[in-house]
Formats: structure tokens, C-alpha cells, sequence
């Protein structure tokens, strides 16, 4: 929400991967086609990020599929990497990996 209006739509989930630590689990982060580009994502994941420290979590993972680039682009760049593809790509980033 910025001034009173909403921007788009984010749910995550805890989750246990099985290796040891509880990651939160991005399962969407749509933002409404007039708040694309304008830092709103970014900020978004700041928050996520410091809510991951906070709880102690892993990481933060999610998947997107690998045709939308613009995607791909926006959480390579924030530190995420690609820990496993098939039908879609899945990214990680740990909370102990370098931002």
C-alpha cells in the first residue's frame, strides 16, 4: 500500500527445505503494471530481507519462470542465484551471502 492504494500482491510461507533451516518462501510478488519501475519491488525484498534476519531464517527462495527476463534480471541482481531449473527456475539467497 503507498497513500492509500494498492500496489500489487505478495505471499510468502515458511518453509523447511531439509537442509537444516527455515527459509521464507516467496511464493508471488505481482506488483500493478503503474507501480512497475519505480523501486516498490526493491524495497519490498529490503523488507523481506530484514524480516529473514529477524526470525533467524536461512534464506529467502522462490522460483520464476526463466522467460520473463525482467524477473530474472531484478533478483539476480539483488544477490539471488539459481539453485535449481526444470520447468522453472528456482532462486536462493541466504542470509549469510554478501548483498
Amino acid at each position: 500500500m503507498l497513500d492509500g492504494r494498492c500496489l500489487g500482491t505478495l505471499a510468502v510461507a515458511l518453509r523447511d527445505p531439509g537442509w537444516g533451516e527455515h527459509v521464507m518462501w516467496v511464493a508471488s510478488l505481482y506488483l500493478f503494471r503503474e507501480g512497475r519501475r519505480q523501486g516498490h519491488a526493491a524495497r519490498v525484498m529490503d523488507v523481506l530481507d530484514d524480516v529473514a534476519g529477524r526470525l533467524g531464517l536461512g534464506g529467502i527462495r522462490l522460483e520464476t519462470d526463466w522467460t520473463w527476463q525482467g524477473a530474472l534480471r531484478f533478483y539476480l541482481h539483488r544477490g539471488f542465484w539459481v539453485a535449481n531449473w526444470k520447468r522453472s527456475l528456482s532462486l536462493v539467497r541466504y542470509c549469510t551471502d554478501p548483498v
